[in-house]
């Protein structure tokens, strides 16, 4: 899940906030939150930009059991839960 950290800092280029919750038993959620009002959108990658861009939000859906992105007056916030 630090690929939510690495989209923060490469996408956002704001000041951030990662929280680490349990909502339920077995579950984590990893919350990052920054200013930057831009949604995060999927990217379709090719070529040499494979190995390097464009995979986040892939790579978030295949590790997370859930994920979602919240609109917030002053940015945005992307949350993933994974369960045991």
């Amino acid at each position: 899940m630090g690929e939510l950290a690495v989209n923060a800092v490469l996408h956002g280029r704001t000041e951030y906030t990662v929280t680490v919750t349990a909502p339920a038993a077995g579950t984590v959620r990893i919350e990052m939150c920054d200013g930057n009002a831009e949604l995060p959108r999927r990217k379709a990658v090719t070529g040499d930009d494979v190995l390097m861009h464009g995979r986040g939000l892939a790579l978030i859906d295949g590790a997370a059991d859930r994920w979602g992105v919240v609109s917030r007056d002053d940015g945005k916030c992307i949350w993933a839960e994974v369960e045991e």
